[in-house]
């Protein structure tokens, strides 16, 4: 408020200071046209992110829908250069560890450009698009669900909707997920990108049935913030 009020008063100073001067009398300095001005010579490289965010029956083709007509677009522009699509959110992290540990079993439910390298991987079982009672079904009886991100959400549902049906999540550590997530207790963060990483906590999950059966357990009591609860929080900030 401060810096508004006085950059009012300089202005209001200098057209005090030159109130009745005779214009005849002050030399005006025309500006210079610099050439290419706002105009730029370098190539800008641009890539688009994609996704499908619902369980809508229309969305099992939006990502194609997405992907041709981002590329199309940015190819069209001119002095832009198309990187390509971002569209993997971890998925082929995940994809990268599941090769290296063959007994545990892995089952992916989804579509997306990795469908058939995933189908091709023996330890994983690829059930395709699911929603409504199969995904919750799915949901409930495995022994902990994965959220392998390397984007930045705010507030991903899955990872909440894992835990509210007893499931405990092994989220990555970006993002809101580690805001989502009671370490020790619903579930385990590790290092978003890092393949290593994710490999030893899968490793410790999957052979300590205990440990999950006690993290599901935990599960039963969590609780999320409500609207009205989260808008408070927020607004606790502001104040």
């Amino acid at each position: 408020m401060g810096s508004g009020t006085e950059a009012i008063d300089r202005k209001q100073r200098i057209r005090d200071r030159y109130r009745g001067v005779d214009t005849s009398e002050l030399e005006v300095i025309p500006a210079k046209a610099v050439e290419g001005l706002g105009e730029s010579t370098s190539i800008r490289r641009v890539a688009a992110y994609v996704r499908v965010s619902t369980d809508n029956d229309e969305q099992t083709s939006s990502y194609e829908l997405q992907k041709n007509y981002y590329t199309d677009y940015i190819k069209a522009q001119p002095g832009w250069e198309f990187v390509g699509i971002y569209d993997d959110e971890g998925i082929g992290t995940l994809i990268k560890v599941c090769k290296e540990l063959p007994d545990v079993q892995f089952i992916f439910a989804g579509t997306g450009p990795l469908e058939e390298t995933v189908n091709g991987i023996k330890n994983i079982k690829n059930v395709g698009f699911q929603k409504g009672e199969a995904l919750e079904k799915l949901i409930r009886e495995a022994r902990f669900s994965i959220y392998p991100s390397e984007w930045y959400e705010n507030c991903p549902f899955s990872v909440m909707e894992s835990q509210m049906y007893g499931t405990p999540v092994l989220g990555a550590n970006i993002g809101g997920i580690p805001e989502l997530i009671q370490v020790g207790k619903t579930g385990e963060l590790f290092e978003s990108g890092n393949a290593e990483d994710l490999k030893k906590k899968i490793e410790k999950l999957w052979g300590d049935k205990k440990l999950c059966e006690q993290y599901s357990k935990n599960c039963k009591d969590i609780s999320f913030d409500t609207i009205d609860e989260y808008y408070e929080k927020i607004m606790k900030v502001y104040r």
